[in-house]
């Protein structure tokens, strides 16, 4: 029977006259209830026409925003900046959009029931790729260009992530974004490295992004710092491990431009210490 009254008050509550919807989307909304709010504002809209019906939709979003129901106030901004040619409704419908899927792709939105977001960082991601592709000159698309390839870089789709930090370098406007986009750019190559013997490529490339992002740093210089003493101390295990061959091989005279190299290059790894150590031997 409970269940029963339920569906007749959410039936009745449906079938309301417009005027009479907004009146208790706003005595609910007044109360606090804005998941109620928000139904009875939309249920009121699909009965109304032209500046009201935005008023309503407008309403209906905003409550769905203030109640933490983000997926659904997307939705109804998304039906209101369709629909409205108030420039400003747009402007706003727009900032609240690429603010809702940005919080989405990182982890900020609608935990579910059961504390987990599976499949709603991507939902973001996809939203606010849509967004940054269809408006690419609003302040907004440079920061989402690199929400969205931080995301595909956590999930090693670095091909996808390299795509969008590309895109950062070659259009953003925003230096301090390009500069981010550098460190996200070695993040992609370091981590499709295998190890040296297979990936000297991807660990040149990585220290040349390296290298540009340190030249005028920025808010990962600590990382970006960590992130190049590591790349270098594999490219010179590298340089070591071939002058090594040289030597077992009796070609001490090959391995010493490996050597030089080694400590001109990458003077404060530990490959260094052994490589200035066997030049040392040698010169005796």
């Amino acid at each position: 029977m409970r269940w029963f009254l339920i569906v007749l008050i959410v039936a009745g509550c449906s079938a309301l006259p417009p005027q009479e919807a907004l009146r208790q989307a706003k005595e609910n909304s007044r109360r606090g209830r804005l998941d109620i709010a928000a139904e009875l504002y939309e249920d009121a809209a699909e009965e109304l026409k032209g500046a009201q019906r935005e008023k309503a939709l407008l309403s209906a979003a905003d409550a769905y925003y203030e109640a933490g129901l983000w997926r659904k106030a997307f939705a109804v901004y998304q039906t209101l900046f369709d629909e409205t040619a108030d420039g400003k409704l747009k402007e706003k419908c727009l900032r609240r959009m690429f603010e809702i899927a940005a919080a989405f792709v990182e982890g900020r939105a609608e935990p579910s029931w059961l504390g987990v977001s599976v499949g709603w960082r991507r939902w973001g991601a996809e939203r606010l790729a849509e967004l940054a592709e269809k408006f690419p000159c609003l302040p907004q698309a440079q920061r989402a260009w690199i929400l969205v390839g931080r995301y595909w870089l956590g999930e090693k789709d670095y091909r996808e992530a390299e795509k969008w930090f590309g895109k950062v370098l070659r259009e953003a406007a925003d230096a301090e974004v390009r500069q981010a986009a550098l460190f996200y750019l070695a993040e992609c190559c370091i981590g499709q490295v295998r190890g040296v013997d297979y990936d000297v490529g991807l660990l040149e490339k990585a220290r040349k992004f390296l290298r540009l992002y340190l030249a005028r740093g920025g808010a990962l210089t600590k990382k970006a710092r960590e992130r190049l003493a590591w790349v270098q101390e594999m490219l010179a295990k590298r340089e070591l491990k071939i002058a090594l061959f040289y030597i077992n091989q009796g070609l001490q005279e090959a391995s010493k431009p490996h050597l030089w190299y080694l400590v001109k290059e990458f003077p404060d790894t530990e490959a260094a210490k052994e490589g200035r150590r066997l030049l040392v031997e040698m010169s005796k």
